[in-house]
C-alpha cells in the first residue's frame, strides 16, 4: 500500500512540473522612444517609430512585435528558411561601417541567431541612412543587436510566424 501511495505521489510531481520551452514567458519587448531624428532627407518617414543609442538609430514596430509570413522566407543563400523584416537604419555623424546583425533568443535555447537577410556589404553604403532586413531563424522572444564599428543598438522584440508549419532553419 505504501508503494502505491509514493508512486501515486511520484507520478503526480512529474506530470505537475512544466515541460521546458512551455511556460509562459513574458517577452520584456522594448518601447521605442519618443526622440526623432531629423528626417529630412533621410529614409524615415514621421510615423515610424524608432530607437536610438550610441549614434545607430532604428526604425522599429510601435508594439514591438512583427509578423512574419511565408513570403517573408529567405529562399538563398546562408539564411535559407529565415524569415526577413525590412528596417530602416541611421547613423548619426560620425558613425562609420556597415550594419552587422546578431542577437540571441530570449525565450528558450536556440543554435540559430538573427543575421542581416543579405550580406552587409550590399548595403552599398556606410554612412548615412539604409534599408536593411534583420533575417530571424524562428519565433520567439528575440534580443536583437546591431552594430557599427564599435556602436551599437540592442532592443527586444516578439517575432511571430504566422503560420503553423515553418522548417527549421538548415
Amino acid at each position: 500500500m505504501q508503494f502505491v501511495i509514493i508512486l501515486c505521489l511520484l507520478v503526480t510531481n512529474i506530470s505537475a512540473s512544466p515541460t521546458p520551452g512551455t511556460t509562459a514567458y513574458e517577452c520584456p519587448i522594448t518601447v521605442p522612444g519618443t526622440e526623432r531624428p531629423d528626417t529630412t532627407g533621410s529614409l524615415f518617414t514621421n510615423d515610424q517609430a524608432v530607437m536610438h543609442q550610441d549614434g545607430i538609430w532604428v526604425s522599429l514596430p510601435e508594439d514591438g512585435v512583427i509578423e512574419l509570413t511565408p513570403q517573408d522566407e529567405i529562399l538563398f543563400g546562408l539564411s535559407r528558411g529565415y524569415r526577413a523584416d525590412e528596417h530602416t537604419w541611421l547613423r548619426d555623424d560620425g558613425v562609420t561601417g556597415f550594419i552587422v546583425i546578431t542577437g540571441k533568443r530570449l525565450d528558450q535555447p536556440s543554435e540559430h541567431t538573427p543575421r542581416n537577410a543579405v550580406s552587409p556589404q550590399r548595403q552599398y553604403v556606410k554612412t548615412g541612412a539604409v534599408k536593411a532586413s534583420i533575417a530571424f531563424p524562428s519565433a520567439g522572444c528575440w534580443e536583437v543587436t546591431a552594430s557599427v564599428g564599435e556602436h551599437q543598438v540592442t532592443w527586444v522584440m516578439e517575432v511571430r510566424f504566422v503560420d503553423a508549419a515553418t522548417p527549421e532553419p538548415q
